[in-house]
């Protein structure tokens, strides 16, 4: 219907009939409004006329609409501004402009909500030539009516007796006006207000500093009123001239800061305050962040009722954030331990604090003595250089931290008030690092009794600070910052009091933490590992039925697997009992599709499988449903079924070669898939390593023929990375010879071809520490096997030094680390359920770098005098490699 010529007009008629029932009008105005969303950008979907129709009546037939059509209709402009704005829509600003000079301030402020809708999108768009050329238009045209509007708006303010619905209307008008000047603001200042400035902040000053008008005030203490609105709207416009127009800015700049600053010390603690002191705080620590302005916080007592007036009262505990401590715990926990306290008084005081710290650091100590500021403070204000893994890892000088966790923080963790023990966890977790090993350990025993703690958030913190401190290296050394010794005393104690309550809540520090004990003690907790793998089945069987939390369900199935690693280490006939006790759940995961589940049920099966001889029926059994398209259709199933399938195929590969095609049309859709190419290489490198040669034989053509067609096809870095990995694995385990002629037979002098646009420019790519090292004895091995041009070993070289030379990737043994948030299965990868990396050469390699400059040699001695000039033409830091591999070899060319 909504494709019928004249369908948007009939709507807009129907919207427009007075005599007809409001809930019909607002349904055509609905409709109207998911017409454009769903049709507008689409040129076959609405004529032009239609299209022509609604842009001359729609911001007429808005400002004269009841409430609910005027919102359907305010955003269906703005749908229409993002194709239309501003060349095909030119009459909307002039028709704008005509509006906004009404005395009905009702229509007034309808326009208003239009432009902040279009123009709010400045503020966060990348810079172009089309976005300047629509903001000139913009401000060619609405800067003057704009300004001509404030003026007149605050000129009947100042006039007078005016009544309250009519001072209310005007107060939305004014906090519209500054939200779209601070829109037409942002990206750089016109030039129209630079040379009206004086216009609008002396306007805005005299807002700020007007009294409370009693009519304005919101009557809940949570909500803010317009002129609290307002007011928090011009201290962001304050805060934005101050850091961005500061030259233009500065002869405003005293009255601003001596305005904001009286604000805040006549504020009340209510909620209804918080975005008004945040962006007055905020503006405050931009003015404190140039030094060109401390002589507006260095004069007589400044600093000192800044700190006295201003910061203390906004760092405390309020009796709203005890009631949300006590009343939804994981909600103070994502603000204040996951940092979503963006606008929160608390954050803009302490970010206040550092500002004000970085010029007058000494006199904000000497004014900040209280206990009750350092606690609020010290964690923020200390920090000067700081990591998701290692916490902070520099600290200020003024303020010794070591003497602080002595003094204060040490005794309070047993403090019998929840808010006072997590601030002092909180701490701890911070600062774990400049604490240091020793004490760090001897606060291990009251971190145990803390997770039990009857307070949900003091639980969690101490939980988190196990997590952190256990998942730290030192940043130098790259030792962990407790040893297996350190945590002996505590390990079983900890363990307990993670497990119950991981079986028994979804608390995510809890698992994190977990998983981290288990990985750091590993056969140090064998004998408590049993009764931990009861909790973990309990909860992983209710988690199957429900999978709310991803992080959660993730840590736990890392818990499961380390459990496995450690007990079947040790007992390997423990596989078994895991098995029996897994795979009924795990079999009803499959057959209900639990796509949250899944891939978990994959990993944990093939690393059940690694740890055994041989290939159990079981799994043989499961051979031929894993190749069905079905499961290959989720993303996040391919790592994990591919995973599993190299297992099978090493432990049997009788079964995969009684029929080799189903498997390789597998590989054929991996490696046709950008995401999953990756993936096919590696079950690939499993079938040629695995299988028997004669098997392969009859296939290897055909599948060379497949890699080159996706090469050049659709090549990218990360799948020539992957190619030269499986070249390397390839030759590993059959021989660079029998390499170089499979490839010659599909196209003569195709192997110099690969070596030269796909090895040479993407073997220093190679990342894994197995891969690099096969990648290196392949190099080796070309230039003496591969029978390629003279003039392509000098790049050769240069690019396997470089291999040789870039950093190696840390192994499985690196601790997890947190998920990151959009979570999907396509993540659900275990660092403890993987497999290692397959591996021809095994102990059988020689040193990679000791071998190429043994080959370099037999080559030297076969082509004389054609070496030493290749080796000249390195660059300098290659050619000093090269030299100390030459000289701990005992090789001279």
């Amino acid at each position: 219907m909504r494709k019928e010529k004249g369908y948007t007009l009939l709507l807009m008629t129907s919207m427009d009939r007075a005599d007809t029932e409001l809930t019909v009008r607002t349904a055509a105005a609905i409709t109207l409004k998911n017409v454009v969303k769903r049709c507008w950008d689409q040129t076959d979907k609405l004529s032009e006329d239609d299209r022509s129709a609604v842009k001359t009546h729609i911001v007429e037939l808005m400002l004269k609409s009841p409430q609910s059509i005027t919102k359907q209709l305010s955003e269906a402009i703005t749908i229409i501004g993002r194709v239309d704005f501003h060349e095909k829509w030119l009459n909307l600003i002039p028709e704008i402009c005509q509006h906004i000079q009404s005395d009905d301030f009702s229509r007034v402020n309808g326009c208003l909500h239009t432009c902040h809708s279009l123009f709010k999108r400045y503020r966060y768009e990348f810079k172009s030539n089309e976005l300047w050329i629509e903001i000139k238009y913009v401000l060619d045209n609405f800067a003057t009516p704009l300004t001509e509007l404030f003026k007149r708006v605050l000129t009947i303010i100042n006039s007078g007796q005016l009544a309250d619905d009519k001072v209310k209307l005007l107060y939305n008008t004014l906090a519209l006006i500054a939200k779209v000047f601070y829109s037409l603001n942002y990206q750089d200042l016109p030039e129209f207000f630079e040379d009206n400035i004086a216009v609008w902040m002396d306007g805005f000053h005299a807002l700020l500093t007007a009294p409370s008008i009693k009519v304005l005030e919101s009557d809940d203490d949570e909500q803010a009123g317009v002129q609290e609105q307002l007011k928090a709207q011009i201290c962001e416009i304050a805060s934005m001239y101050t850091q961005k127009y500061g030259e233009e800015f500065e002869n405003h700049l005293p009255k601003f800061v001596q305005a904001i600053w009286q604000l805040l010390t006549s504020i009340g603690l209510e909620l209804k305050y918080d975005l008004l002191v945040s962006n007055a705080l905020s503006f405050l620590g931009s003015v404190a962040d140039q030094t060109g302005n401390n002589k507006l916080f260095s004069e007589g007592e400044a600093l000192k009722t800044i700190c006295e007036q201003v910061i203390m009262p906004n760092v405390g505990f309020r009796q709203q954030d005890q009631e949300l401590f006590e009343d939804n715990p994981e909600e103070w926990i994502r603000r204040d331990l996951e940092g979503s306290d963006q606008a929160t008084r608390r954050r803009a005081a302490c970010d206040l604090i550092r500002s004000l710290s970085r010029n007058f650091e000494t006199q904000i100590r000497a004014n900040g003595s209280s206990k009750k500021l350092l606690f609020s403070l010290l964690p923020r204000w200390e920090q000067k250089k700081k990591t998701e893994r290692h916490g902070v890892t520099e600290t200020s000088s003024i303020l010794p931290v070591v003497q602080f966790w002595e003094q204060y923080i040490e005794s309070d963790l047993a403090s019998d008030k929840p808010q006072l023990a997590s601030a002092c966890l909180k701490f701890f977790s911070s600062f774990r690092i400049i604490i240091g090993r020793d004490r760090v350990g001897k606060a291990l025993p009251a971190l145990s009794k803390l997770l039990t703690h009857s307070s949900p958030v003091v639980a969690a913190y101490a939980a988190h600070a196990v997590e952190r401190i256990m998942m730290t290296k030192m940043p130098k050394t790259k030792e962990p910052l407790v040893t297996k010794a350190l945590v002996q005393p505590v390990q079983n104690d900890l363990l307990l009091q993670l497990g119950q309550i991981v079986s028994s809540s979804e608390n995510e520090f809890a698992a994190k933490a977990l998983c981290k004990l288990l990985a750091l003690q590993r056969e140090l907790l064998l004998s408590s590992v049993p009764d931990l793998v009861q909790m973990i089945h309990g909860r992983i069987t209710q988690l199957c039925a429900n999978p709310a939390r991803p992080n959660f369900n993730h840590n736990v199935f890392e818990c499961l697997a380390l459990c496995i690693r450690i007990l079947c280490q040790a007992q390997p006939d423990a596989t078994k009992s895991f098995e029996d006790s897994l795979f009924p759940l795990f079999f009803q995961v499959l057959e209900k599709d639990v796509g949250e589940i899944v891939p978990y049920v994959f990993q944990i099966m093939s690393l059940l499988l690694q740890q055994q001889g041989g290939c159990p029926d079981t799994y043989l059994e499961l051979y031929k449903p894993l190749l069905s398209p079905q499961l290959w259709e989720a993303s996040g199933n391919a790592q994990p079924l591919v995973t599993l399938l190299c297992v099978i195929i090493e432990r049997c590969p009788s079964k995969p070669a009684e029929n080799l095609n189903p498997l390789l049309g597998v590989f054929q859709k991996l490696i046709a898939s950008r995401t999953n190419d990756v993936h096919g290489f590696v079950l690939l490198k499993a079938i040629v390593c695995f299988l028997p040669e004669k098997v392969v034989a009859e296939y290897i053509k055909s599948v060379f023929i497949v890699l080159f067609g996706r090469l050049q096809s659709s090549k990218t870095a990360k799948y020539a990375s992957a190619f030269v990995e499986f070249l390397s694995c390839y030759a590993a385990a059959h021989g660079t010879e029998k390499l170089r002629d499979i490839t010659n037979s599909i196209q003569p002098g195709c192997f110099s071809m690969i070596c030269e646009k796909v090895v040479t420019q993407h073997i220093r790519k190679v990342r894994n520490p197995v891969d690099r090292k096969m990648a290196g004895v392949f190099a080796a091995d070309i230039l003496t096997k591969g029978n390629i041009a003279p003039d392509l070993w000098g790049a050769l070289l240069q690019e396997v030094i470089a291999l040789f030379e870039l950093p190696v990737e840390e192994g499985d043994d690196e601790i997890v680390e947190p998920m990151m948030e959009g979570y999907s299965n396509a993540t659900a990868i275990l660092t403890y359920a993987a497999k290692a990396t397959i591996d021809p050469l095994k102990e059988n390699c020689p040193d990679p770098k000791v071998y190429l400059v043994q080959t370099l040699d037999k080559l030297n001695k076969a082509n004389p005098g054609q070496i030493t000039p290749i080796f000249q033409k390195l660059d300098a830091e290659a050619q000093g490699h090269l030299k100390n591999y030459l000289d701990s070899a005992g090789v001279t060319l």
